[in-house]
């Protein structure tokens, strides 16, 4: 079914709550940072497991050091250089963190995510599952329940983005994976199913240690225990 030619008042509405999170100002910045060598970059089309994978790296960089309030804020020094961290108040990107590599989380496409970081973690999702989720992630925050539905929303916003037509703007996820795939086999981008972490977590953590040179097998069980529902719900873990 091909998207619609047009978006309705409502996605309208949601799309420029969603532009008016993050200054032009701000994306700009992200767009010019540059990463050193030892950075390591994580990026994936929303709602793919960004945030899940930036805790097992945490766990793994730090052997387990959970002294932080949110992940995305604290727990890993200045993340989203591409989205958000100049208008969050965390200042210019290119600063000391708490633990290293230094990580930088992202969901740019490949053509304007920012250039240099030596370690690049990518994380696909089956579109099937990360729409839907898009969906009840943004309702309630930037749209209230019954003002757009599931279907609007997916063939008005989810597929309707396409490309993205300059950096102040975020590509939908087919188009961000298609930017993406081209490297999937380059030494330094290490491809990631997020199906893949479900089915296999202790794998899924192995794969991201040896690629980044942390194969401690301390610090793999750390993050696998780190990484699970049950953990981060205070329940005992059930690996």
């Amino acid at each position: 079914m091909a998207a619609p030619a047009a978006q309705s008042p409502e996605v309208q509405r949601m799309a420029e709550a969603l532009r008016l999170q993050k200054s032009e100002e701000g994306r700009w910045k992200g767009y010019h940072f540059k990463p050193k060598r030892e950075d390591v970059m994580i990026v994936s089309p929303a709602k793919c497991g960004t945030t899940w994978v930036c805790q097992i790296v945490q766990s793994l960089r730090s052997r387990g050091n959970m002294d932080f309030d949110e992940i995305n804020l604290v727990g890993w020094g200045h993340p989203l250089p591409a989205d958000g961290l100049w208008d969050g108040g965390y200042g210019e990107p290119d600063q000391p963190q708490r633990w290293q590599p230094r990580v930088f989380k992202t969901h740019w496409w490949e053509p304007d995510c920012p250039k240099g970081a030596g370690k690049r973690i990518y994380i696909v999702r089956d579109p099937m599952e990360a729409g839907p989720c898009f969906f009840y992630f943004m309702r309630g925050w930037a749209f209230e329940e019954g003002d757009i539905s599931l279907d609007q929303f997916i063939l008005e916003f989810f597929m309707w983005r396409g490309d993205a037509q300059s950096p102040l703007q975020n590509a939908s996820q087919w188009s961000n994976m298609a930017s993406w795939y081209p490297w999937r086999t380059d030494p330094d981008v290490l491809w990631l199913h997020y199906e893949d972490l479900h089915e296999d977590r202790g794998a899924a953590v192995k794969l991201i240690a040896d690629f980044l040179g942390l194969e401690d097998p301390e610090r793999q069980a750390i993050a696998v225990e780190q990484s699970s529902i049950q953990f981060h719900e205070g329940a005992p873990n059930q690996v």
